[in-house]
């Protein structure tokens, strides 16, 4: 019964296909997503297993829960619609984060992730900080390449507390998860194609499938309350040993106290990822001119209405997560080399991209409109 309880969120037809195995007194594996345990102990051909109570009851419970009546063991049962072969990656299935109580949301950890990656590279930039973050970071014998880029970020955002999460500045800034969502109306099951440089081409049916739950686009906004503590900042710098006024943090500070600052900097940051996007999608010319197009789309809207345009969840990369963006091209080949990360001479790195299965082909995912209100 265990088959039946773990793939009960599939959809209709595959709990309809699983019952039908009970019903007709046969055990059969049952396609999709997971596959059926094998009994330790198959029953002879032609022998109907026998029904057990507890058997019985999770059935009358899952045609309870699907709205049917039972019916009679000879009712036509529609077989699960098969993809075509190129579609089918698997029986895994990637699911979206959910609460307890199964409701989808988007955790306010992912969106802090992306503003602190963000503020990070406006810093880098405005201040030319770079060399000095650079040189720490392949001078230390203890880096190791998991986590060379959170290193430089805490150098960063913490200043002599040196990682220490009591002295990040950034524990100022509070995002809270966004409100739960319904998935049978936010939420669709969808493929993505991780796509690579295939000798110089872009094709994405060489990529590989994956078959997720994604949030659709369609539905509206989502509210993710995020705020500024100004009064931990003001109690901070009263105190005989502050934390969050070390070397090097006032210009984060600044940026963290000032609204317009704080959009300036995130707008930057959507401008060199958006134009970062564009450059690598013109390389492969024709078989990357879907993703070409929805780039150059959210370019022109970021440049016309000064959008904010930030990459989330499973789509994301190197760019969104680290602070490799913000530094030069001479130092970002010696942080390559030093820890051995992707090919050598290489344009353009990352080269990996995850599209996603629309009604018009596959387009890049994850890509979200960031309005301040």
């Amino acid at each position: 019964m265990q088959v039946i309880q773990d793939c009960g969120d599939i959809g209709d037809e595959f709990i309809r296909y699983a019952l039908s195995c009970y019903d007709e007194g046969a055990i059969r594996p049952v396609p999709g997503p997971r596959q059926a345990q094998t009994p330790s102990r198959q029953p002879q051909m032609g022998k109907p297993v026998k029904m057990t109570k507890e058997m019985a009851a999770m059935q009358k419970k899952i045609k309870a829960q699907l709205g049917q009546q039972p019916a009679a063991a000879a009712a036509s049962v529609a077989a699960p619609v098969r993809e075509p072969r190129q579609e089918q990656p698997g029986g895994e299935v990637r699911e979206f984060i959910k609460d307890p109580f199964g409701k989808a949301y988007i955790p306010g950890s992912s969106l802090k992730g992306c503003l602190r990656t963000a503020l990070a590279y406006t810093l880098i930039k405005a201040d030319a900080m770079d060399m000095k973050l650079v040189d720490d970071l392949l001078n230390d014998t203890r880096a190791r390449r998991e986590w060379a880029f959170s290193k430089m970020s805490a150098d960063l955002f913490c200043g002599d507390g040196k990682g220490d999460a009591k002295a990040d500045i950034l524990k100022t800034l509070l995002v809270r998860d966004s409100k739960p969502l319904d998935f049978n109306v936010w939420g669709a099951m969808t493929y993505v194609r991780v796509m690579n440089d295939y000798n110089g081409t872009f094709d994405v049916k060489r990529g590989m499938p994956i078959r997720l739950e994604a949030i659709m686009p369609e539905n509206g906004a989502i509210q993710m309350p995020f705020t500024v503590n100004l009064r931990l900042m003001e109690l901070d710098r009263q105190d005989d040993h502050p934390l969050l006024q070390g070397a090097g943090k006032g210009k984060a500070l600044s940026l963290l106290q000032n609204k317009d600052a704080f959009l300036n900097a995130l707008r930057l940051f959507s401008q060199a990822l958006l134009e970062h996007e564009q450059a690598f999608y013109q390389q492969y010319r024709q078989n990357a001119a879907p993703g070409l197009e929805f780039v150059q789309r959210l370019l022109k809207d970021q440049q016309d209405n000064n959008s904010i345009y930030l990459d989330l969840g499973f789509s994301t990369g190197w760019h969104t997560k680290t602070i490799g963006m913000a530094l030069d091209e001479r130092d970002m080949n010696d942080i390559r080399d030093h820890f051995n990360l992707g090919k050598r001479n290489v344009d353009l790195f990352p080269k990996t991209r995850k599209w996603a299965k629309t009604a018009d082909g596959y387009r890049p995912m994850g890509w979200i409109k960031l309005e301040v209100i």
